[in-house]
């Protein structure tokens, strides 16, 4: 790593993508590069 460049662990983000079909292909995404991640559907209707 570069000497500007820290890497930062963090154990608890959040990150919201809509329950549409671009909203639930962004979050596979997301678990692609966040492996270690868990998805929780929220329980609340729009």
């Amino acid at each position: 790593m570069g000497e500007n460049f820290s890497a930062v662990h963090s154990e608890n983000d959040r990150i919201a993508f809509d329950s549409d079909d671009s909203g639930n292909a962004a979050a596979r995404a997301a678990k692609e590069l966040l492996p270690q991640s868990k998805r929780i559907k929220c329980k609340a209707d729009d």
